[in-house]
């Protein structure tokens, strides 16, 4: 049975064919991994290299979310955006990258959690692009509530947080939206290109 996408159309497959994101991994788990982990490192890669001319908190939701979503829709890996994540955060822990916060390893693994469990367990997430892209805006804002407790409970202070927890909390909200809706999108259209 066909899952409907929010326009009608048939929900793409993911790689193994199957839509049940039950993890029994019909195709190779060991490249999975490896192209998982890989998304992982574009993501803080992208981080660390590019700068947005955006002077908003939360702007790399744009990449981010894209590449958590896509990795999520295309992997039959019931963990999949975890995975993503969770090489990410590994990723960013390195020094190379030059990241000066200590809890950006948090930070990266956080929406991978969210997303999956999201994915999981709202119903119609798996069938609709625009639910993909709610899921992603909730996954992004996770960091400046996460933030918020943690300068509340310690005493680490962040700049973002300056003026408040609303403002960073909407446009981690908006990027992150915007983010995850892109990469519904691309695996859409990816998808198609491919049949």
């Amino acid at each position: 049975m066909n899952e409907k996408i929010a326009n009608g159309a048939a929900l793409p497959k993911n790689w193994s064919g199957s839509t049940d994101q039950t993890g029994t991994g019909r195709t190779s788990t060991p490249w999975q991994l490896l192209l998982l982990c890989t998304f992982g490192l574009a993501g803080v890669a992208l981080h660390a290299s590019f700068h947005w001319p955006l002077k908003l908190p939360g702007h790399h939701g744009l990449e981010w979310m894209a590449i958590l979503v896509f990795a999520r829709c295309m992997s039959p890996l019931r963990w999949s955006a975890s995975i993503t994540a969770g090489s990410a955060a590994l990723f960013a822990a390195m020094p190379v990258w030059g990241f000066s916060e200590p809890l950006v390893p948090l930070f990266y693994l956080l929406p991978g959690l969210v997303l999956d469990l999201g994915y999981r367990f709202v119903p119609g997430a798996r069938a609709s692009v625009l639910w993909l892209g709610v899921i992603a805006a909730l996954a992004h804002a996770c960091k400046p509530v996460a933030r918020y407790f943690i300068a509340v409970l310690s005493d680490m202070h962040f700049g973002s947080l300056a003026a408040g927890l609303a403002f960073p909390l909407s446009t981690h909200l908006v990027f992150g939206l915007a983010g995850g809706l892109a990469g519904a999108v691309a695996w859409n259209l990816m998808h198609r290109t491919r049949e």
